[in-house]
């Protein structure tokens, strides 16, 4: 999501026009689900809704048909039907997609981008509200605007939408329509912060693989040569004097928790720290024998049993995993499924 919003503000300094194209809504088994975004230029294509002979046709609808006239075009793939049997597309679901022209001279447009990139930066909640009048002669055929956090609104909306649908649209539902106007609402925060305190090999990989399903990821460790940006290319690094001595961080409910330092001491020290705040999730790695024996002392220290029945330990789906990169990839299958969850 950050590359993608990254990419389309490049787009607008070069004013190139461009077509967003996103998955609004989904049924059965699809290649991805609703809110999966492309951009489409005339010369080139960043992102995906799932590939093969459905993203050919949204590219061609985009470029023929979207940014030639304007009109926004909602397009419905049925991949049950016979006809998508003969096709790569066989998948058993189906789609539909919303194809919208981006001027790049729009100032409001700009703005919009703009402050999603934002928030995405800073792991603020906000949400794309697209209005779609699809009546003759209408003014404004698409109209884009941003609700950030339920209190301001980015972008202008001249056919107006209720205040209520704008300012609290995790309240109100995907869709709605009002005199002709379709409005789909598609929040852009599904991310969410990695708190990963170690930065051994394990959480080198662990790093590697959030960063690729839209997590941001900050590493602390009290070895610089192990926590750097060259062993962590694209994650935030703190580099502390002690894991005694934690510095103030942005804890929030979409906040993850990573306890996976190079020793039982220093995870006790970091799970003691983390009890006190109020993340969504915290994860430990290690065997059952560590985690009892550290559970132990916190029970001594009167920490209650349905705290400790809240921490994710051993940390990682249980499949086999041997290797650093194995072990990475059940740990982040684990954040991937407890996010699902929470969003």
């Amino acid at each position: 999501m950050l590359e993608l919003f990254s990419k389309a503000l490049s787009l607008f300094e070069e004013k190139e026009d461009f077509a967003l194209a996103c998955i609004v809504e989904h049924s059965g088994s699809t290649p991805r689900k609703s809110g999966a975004k492309m951009l489409i230029s005339q010369n080139a294509i960043f992102g995906t809704i799932g590939g093969g002979g459905v993203e050919a046709d949204v590219i061609r609808t985009g470029r023929e048909e979207v940014l030639r006239d304007g009109k926004p075009k909602f397009c419905t793939y049925n991949m049950t039907s016979e006809e998508a049997a003969l096709t790569d597309y066989i998948c058993g679901g189906e789609i539909e997609v919303l194809i919208i022209k981006i001027n790049t001279k729009d100032n409001d447009l700009l703005a919009v981008f703009k402050e999603a990139l934002n928030c995405i930066k800073n792991n603020k909640k906000s949400w794309l509200i697209y209005a779609i009048d699809s009546r003759e002669n209408a003014a404004n055929p698409m109209q884009l605007c941003l609700s950030v956090e339920g209190k301001r609104i980015i972008g202008a909306i001249k056919d107006g939408i209720d205040e209520e649908i704008l300012l609290s649209p995790g309240r109100v539902g995907v869709h709605g329509a009002q005199a002709g106007l379709r409005y789909v609402i598609d929040p852009i925060h599904q991310g969410g912060v990695i708190y990963l305190f170690g930065a051994g090999h394990v959480s080198k990989e662990v790093a590697r693989f959030a960063l690729s399903v839209d997590f941001r990821v900050v590493v602390l460790d009290d070895r610089e040569e192990f926590a750097n940006p060259q062993r962590f290319p694209g994650c935030e690094i703190i580099v502390l004097d002690d894991f005694q001595h934690i510095p103030e961080l942005e804890i929030d409910d979409n906040s993850y928790i990573l306890i996976i330092t190079r020793g039982h001491a220093h995870d006790y020290t970091v799970l003691e720290w983390a009890l006190k705040q109020k993340p969504y999730y915290i994860g430990m790695i290690g065997s059952v024998k560590k985690r009892d024996k550290l559970y132990d002392k916190l029970r001594k220290k009167g920490v209650a049993e349905e705290t400790l029945a809240e921490i994710h330990s051993p940390i990682g789906l249980d499949i086999g995993a041997q290797t650093p990169a194995e072990i990475g990839i059940s740990i982040v299958a684990e954040l991937i499924a407890e996010r699902a969850k929470k969003e």
